[in-house]
């Protein structure tokens, strides 16, 4: 899916929000997964829109990004821990006793940079405390889950990836939109389709 596509489609969701400014929360940006990718391009297609962009970032592994971001979207990182090495025990410290006291710290970056909405890539951010006027949403990368998710809840909006599993995910959330993963530039390069090879991509963990 191209650019223009994601754009009528997020107006979509925001419209009825004077919105200038949209903050995004995600585990780690500086990894070189699927989700980092996402924020990224997110992040520059808001840009590219007019939009300001703030990420928050709740922990840093590495010193720099593995993707490209437009030097005009403000990173900040909540804290410069990582869990990659960390033991048992300050994982649990990590991800289930600080992790909310970061979900408490937004709040402060919400009202400091004037956010209007807040998009939580993954579950890290839960809206515990949210703030009157501000419209959170919450993107779903992976397959419907089998149990309701209480969590979910906290948001405004439930973006999923397509409409496979849609009848699940309205039994999760009462607010339901599809915005596909997009691109942003669409190959002009055609593809060799006399070739016999075949390659096949997945995740190796």
């Amino acid at each position: 899916m191209g650019k223009s596509y994601f754009k009528v489609n997020i107006i979509k969701i925001i419209n009825g929000y004077k919105v200038k400014t949209i903050l995004i929360t995600l585990k780690d940006i500086t990894e070189e997964g699927g989700g980092e990718r996402v924020v990224v391009n997110l992040a520059n297609a808001f840009i590219s829109m007019g939009y300001n962009v703030v990420i928050l970032s709740f922990y840093k592994k590495n010193q720099s990004l593995f993707y490209s971001l437009d030097s005009r979207v403000i990173l900040i990182f909540l804290s410069s821990y990582s869990l990659v090495n960390a033991n048992i025990f300050k994982k649990f410290y990590l991800k289930i006793i600080y992790r909310y006291f970061l979900c408490f710290k937004i709040n402060k970056f919400i009202r400091y940079y004037k956010t209007q909405v807040v998009v939580a890539n993954d579950g890290w951010f839960v809206p515990l405390f949210k703030i009157i006027g501000i419209k959170y949403i919450r993107i779903w990368h992976l397959k419907a889950p089998k149990k309701k998710r209480f969590n979910l809840f906290f948001f405004h909006t439930l973006v999923i990836l397509s409409n496979k599993e849609i009848s699940l995910f309205k039994k999760l959330h009462p607010n339901i939109k599809v915005i596909p993963n997009f691109i942003p530039e669409i190959p002009l390069e055609v593809s060799n389709l006399d070739n016999n090879n075949v390659l096949s991509v997945g995740r190796m963990d």
